[in-house]
């Protein structure tokens, strides 16, 4: 009887968390065009995505939602591996990374 009332304890935790981070990349899958230039940002659902900046050559980047719900963003500069951490907040994806920040509003698909 307590084993299996823990398990269902567990499961339970477990789906929330599943839920969690599926509510998080759901919101986040698709177009993110930034405020303040002609930038945009594409999440893809394998967890890739792209930079396409007016005038520039895109840049490809995988992405990972962290356990705090903050979303790595893993790419490479002229061989060089760098990293930019973001997050959703109040329907804005918010991008962080060399004391900078940009801002994306979601675009319609």
């Amino acid at each position: 009887m307590k084993v299996r009332f823990y398990a269902n304890i567990f499961l339970t935790f477990f789906l929330l968390a599943v839920i969690g981070c599926s509510k998080t990349e759901s919101r986040l899958i698709g177009k993110w065009q930034n405020t303040k230039m002609q930038e945009v940002v594409e999440f893809r659902n394998d967890k890739s995505g792209v930079f396409d900046v007016v005038g520039a050559p895109p840049v490809p980047f995988k992405w990972s939602v962290m356990q705090d719900d903050g979303i790595k963003l893993d790419f490479v500069v002229m061989g060089t591996p760098k990293v930019l951490m973001g997050k959703l907040d109040k329907g804005l994806f918010i991008l962080e990374g060399n004391q900078m920040e940009a801002t994306y509003r979601k675009l319609d698909n």
